[in-house]
């Protein structure tokens, strides 16, 4: 008999300040199965020995006291199919934060780059339609001050809003071949120059206060 997702969200609002925090509670069986990596880089002369134990003994002191360890080192991995592999994920339809929205369109938009494009088993159609699918849902959530919240009616954050136009300026480099629309981010760029603007007036306003003070 199947459990559904129970999901705990909290958000605090305040005159200047926005938080926000949703995570699900994962009901777990007595004994599990945890994969951790420790990765290491192996350069020049280096010996891939001594780095190879120097990792197990990171990783050991990582997992503590836990029964049936088993370490495998791959020396050989194929970063971008692993990363192909991930792509059905990001094509699915999030009901999540604004946040959420951005990393779905940022793997997408990324499936689409030069280096992963032949390892992608959709067609050009398709993933522009997955691709605009979530560029729309991440513009529905833009406020129109250009930012963006920790979820829909709350205060634009410029934390979030931050975190959101570095996904978008990276999605946005030219090996993608099929560039984004703009627009998202020069509008959060403007709001988070007004934010910083008035911070900082704010700040030489307390200062010139205390100094009047003292």
């Amino acid at each position: 008999m199947g459990c559904p997702n129970i999901a705990v969200r909290v958000m605090a609002k305040a005159e200047n300040f926005s938080d926000g925090e949703e995570h699900e509670i994962t009901i777990l069986p007595r004994n599990i199965t945890v994969t951790v990596a420790e990765p290491f880089t192996v350069r020049g002369r280096e010996d891939i020995t001594a780095k190879t134990e120097k990792a197990k003994a990171a990783l050991m002191a990582r997992l503590g006291k836990h029964k049936d360890v088993k370490i495998e080192v791959a020396a050989e991995r194929d970063v971008y199919k692993e990363v192909a592999d991930l792509v059905p994920k990001w094509m699915q339809v999030l009901n999540g934060s604004a946040y959420d929205q951005a990393v779905n369109l940022y793997g997408i938009q990324y499936a689409m780059s030069y280096a992963l494009r032949p390892l992608v088993s959709l067609s050009d159609s398709e993933l522009q339609a997955y691709r605009q699918s979530a560029y729309d849902r991440l513009k529905a959530e833009q406020t129109s001050e250009g930012g963006w919240s920790w979820y829909p009616g709350m205060k634009a954050s410029p934390y979030i809003t931050s975190q959101i136009a570095i996904l978008l300026a990276r999605a946005n480099r030219p090996s993608t071949g099929y560039p984004l629309d703009g627009s998202l981010l020069q509008a959060a760029m403007k709001f988070l120059d007004k934010e910083m603007t008035n911070r900082m007036a704010e700040c030489k306003q307390r200062i010139a206060t205390l100094r009047r003070r003292n």
